[in-house]
């Protein structure tokens, strides 16, 4: 089952974290540049309604673009996020 976006959840009005955050960080430009949205609904289409609910698709992108980037195994990666 698909959860909402982070960005449709009603905590992201309460406070701007990315407004805290360095813009000069490499994550945080690249975060910036990519279109969530359409990978949004790129890979909603293998997502279930059945069954427990699926983390959300831009954190499961996030954390592979992380593996790859810094070349992590699995396990370090859901290690490293408090989100997983």
């Amino acid at each position: 089952m698909l959860k909402k976006s982070p960005n449709e959840s009603p905590q992201s009005s309460f406070f701007d974290l990315l407004s805290q955050l360095d813009n000069k960080n490499p994550l945080i430009a690249l975060g910036s540049k990519l279109n969530w949205k359409e990978l949004e609904e790129s890979f909603s289409c293998y997502y279930s309604d059945k069954g427990r609910r699926a983390k959300p698709i831009r954190l499961m992108c996030g954390l592979l673009m992380l593996k790859q980037l810094y070349n992590l195994s699995d396990e370090s990666v859901v290690e490293q996020n408090p989100y997983v």
